[in-house]
């Protein structure tokens, strides 16, 4: 018989052992603090001289290049939350939720509780997808200071931008193992779920604060 992914109502005797709200102002402000270490080394690799530029011939992208690099990252970002939002509806098959709040961009799918392993496949696909094409696409442009640049700012935002999954996924990982541990995944909100009779290290409260 295959294992269920998810409840339809939080089973008896469970009990809450984590909860994370990205839209709290110091919840959001440490994750955007997170996000800026792969950030800011791809900035300063990224730096080039503009002389650096006039050489390849392409003066006439200068202004062009950061709204071009915006939009890309937006692109990105919303292949990022409809990855998520794949996993979760071709494991679970039920209504999702999307939407952009002021410090953050989220998918999820209210109303289930969602099992550890489905769980840990939603919350590790678009990292998983994303980062290899961003590489393979450094390698195609390493003789393009342009492309190259942009494309390695892409892959410090994206991975700052992941700190969020990062972190749910390595705490499923490593603190929650028990396969039985359910989430309940609002998109800005998730909180964590385990059996009763399974001790919690610590009492209910947000970690990142």
């Amino acid at each position: 018989m295959k294992a269920p992914t998810f409840e339809a109502d939080l089973p008896m005797h469970y009990q809450k052992v984590f909860y994370l709200n990205a839209k709290r102002p110091k919840t959001a402000i440490w994750l955007t603090l997170i996000s800026l270490i792969p950030l800011i080394p791809a900035i300063i690799l990224a730096v080039r001289p503009p002389n650096a530029v006039i050489r390849v011939g392409s003066v006439w992208l200068l202004p062009l290049i950061p709204l071009a690099w915006m939009a890309a990252y937006v692109l990105l970002l919303v292949a990022h939350e409809l990855l998520h939002g794949l996993a979760y509806r071709l494991l679970t098959g039920q209504k999702l939720t999307f939407g952009l709040s002021w410090s953050c961009a989220y998918c999820g799918v209210p109303g289930i509780y969602v099992y550890r392993r489905t769980a840990l496949i939603a919350l590790i696909l678009p990292f998983a997808v994303i980062t290899p094409v961003l590489l393979l696409c450094l390698w195609f442009f390493r003789s393009h200071p342009i492309l190259f640049d942009s494309t390695l700012l892409l892959l410090g935002g994206h991975t700052g931008g992941c700190v969020g999954d990062l972190y749910l996924f390595v705490l499923f990982l490593f603190r929650y193992r028990k396969r039985e541990a359910l989430i309940q995944d609002t998109g800005p909100e998730q909180t964590i779920y385990l059996p009763a009779e399974t001790p919690a290290s610590e009492p209910p409260q947000e970690t990142v604060s």
